[in-house]
C-alpha cells in the first residue's frame, strides 16, 4: 500500500512572504482612535468645567462683589454711572461728553440678586447721577445646566432686578435698566450646557422690562434691534457668546448718546416742521 504524502500549502520560499493587511483598514483604525479621542478629551473637558460652573453659580449668589462695587460707587462722582457684570467691565471707549463724565463698575459673572445685595449694604447718595444697569445674562445662561427649573431662574433675576432698582432709587439716583443683551454665537465647547431656551428667555424678560412688568416702562433703556434679533447679538458684534466686540460698544454708546440727551448734554434730534 502506497503512503500518500502530507499535504503542504504553497510553498513559501525566500522570496515570498505573508499578504500584506491593507491599508485603508490601518488609515481608517488609525483615524477612528484618533477621533475617540478627541471625543473623549472634548466629553472630560465639558464635564469638569460643568462641575465648575455649578460651584461658581452656588458662590455667586453672595454678594461677594460688594468689596469692588460699593468703593466704586463711593469714590466715583461722575454724572453717569454704568452697573453691571463683564458686559458694563469690558465697555470702552466709555460714552462720555464735554458736560458728562462716566465710569464703569463692572464685575465678570456678576448675577442680578448677587448685585441686589451688594447695593443692600450700600448706604451712599447718588443724587444727581444717573445710573444705567445692564445685569441678567448670568442669571439666565444658568437655564443651560442648574439644578433649578427655567422659571425658578427666571422669577429669581426678575424679583432681584426689582430690588436693584428700587435700592438705586432709595439712594437717590436716577435708574435706567437696560434690556439685556442676548446672547452671541455660541462656540462648540460651550454648546454642551447651552440651549436655545436661554436665548427664549433672554427674549421674554426683555418684553417684561418693556411692558413695565418688572420696573416702570419709563425707566427702562430699550437696546432691542440695536446689536441684531431679540434672540442673538449680530457676529459683527460679538466677541463670543457673552461678550461684545469694539463695534458692538460703539454701537452701545451711540444709542446712549440719542436716549439720554439730557444726560449727555446734547441736543436731540428732531423732525423738521
Amino acid at each position: 500500500m502506497s503512503v500518500m504524502p502530507p499535504r503542504t500549502g504553497p510553498d513559501l520560499g525566500e522570496n515570498s512572504s505573508p499578504a500584506p493587511v491593507r491599508r485603508p483598514v490601518l488609515l481608517g483604525a488609525a483615524f477612528l482612535a484618533l477621533v475617540c479621542g478627541f471625543v473623549g478629551i472634548f466629553v472630560g473637558l465639558s464635564i469638569g468645567g460643568l462641575r465648575e460652573v455649578r460651584n461658581t453659580a452656588q458662590i455667586r449668589a453672595d454678594p461677594v462683589a460688594a468689596e469692588i462695587i460699593i468703593p466704586s460707587l463711593e469714590s466715583s462722582d461722575s454724572r453717569l454711572v454704568l452697573l453691571g457684570d463683564s458686559r458694563i467691565a469690558q465697555w470702552a471707549p466709555l460714552p462720555e461728553s464735554e458736560t458728562c463724565s462716566t465710569v464703569s463698575i463692572g464685575v465678570g459673572g456678576l448675577t442680578a440678586p448677587q448685585l441686589a445685595g451688594c447695593l443692600g449694604l450700600y448706604g451712599g447718595d447718588l443724587s444727581g447721577r444717573t445710573v444705567l444697569v445692564q445685569i441678567g445674562i448670568n442669571d439666565l445662561k444658568t437655564i443651560g445646566y442648574s439644578d433649578r427649573s427655567q422659571d425658578e431662574i427666571v422669577e429669581a433675576t426678575r424679583e432681584a432686578i426689582q430690588v436693584i432698582r428700587d435700592r438705586l432709587v432709595a439712594a437717590g439716583a436716577d435708574v435706567r435698566i437696560m434690556t439685556i443683551l442676548p446672547p452671541g454665537s455660541v462656540r462648540l465647547a460651550r454648546r454642551v450646557i447651552w440651549t436655545p431656551r436661554i436665548n427664549q428667555a433672554v427674549a421674554g424678560m426683555n418684553a417684561a422690562l418693556r411692558q413695565g412688568e418688572i420696573v416702570p416702562a419709563n425707566e427702562v433703556l430699550d437696546l432691542g434691534g440695536v446689536l441684531g434679533t431679540e434672540e442673538q447679538v449680530d457676529p459683527a458684534y460679538s466677541k463670543d457668546a457673552l461678550h461684545l466686540n469694539p463695534e458692538g460698544y460703539e454701537a452701545l454708546s451711540k444709542t446712549l448718546r440719542t436716549s439720554l440727551p439730557d444726560v449727555f448734554g446734547e441736543q436731540s434730534e428732531l423732525p423738521a416742521d
